[in-house]
């Protein structure tokens, strides 16, 4: 999902740390969308609304997000762990 095909909302847990702002402003639009609900647990008949179920997250964190064991951590135990580390 690009940046253009959907409107991106700040995501939750109030993530602001940008690849702008890290890597400058040739990575500005390097950002990746997380499904809220894993699709593995969503089913096929399932219609994903972009605004409801997907949050805009950068490559780092959705990795971070999809590294926890045999589940996947809430944006909101990320940015916890973020804030804990004051970044």
């Amino acid at each position: 999902l690009s940046h253009a095909a959907a409107p991106l909302r700040k995501p939750r847990g109030g993530f602001t740390l940008t690849f702008e702002k890290f890597y400058g402003a040739e990575f500005k639009e390097i950002i990746e969308v997380h499904h809220i609900v894993p699709v593995s647990q969503i089913g096929e008949a399932y219609v994903v609304d972009p605004i409801k179920d997907l949050i805009p997250v950068c490559p780092n964190c959705h990795a971070v997000l999809h590294s926890k064991k045999n589940s996947v951590y809430a944006a909101e135990e990320l940015h916890a762990l973020l804030k804990s580390m004051r970044l």
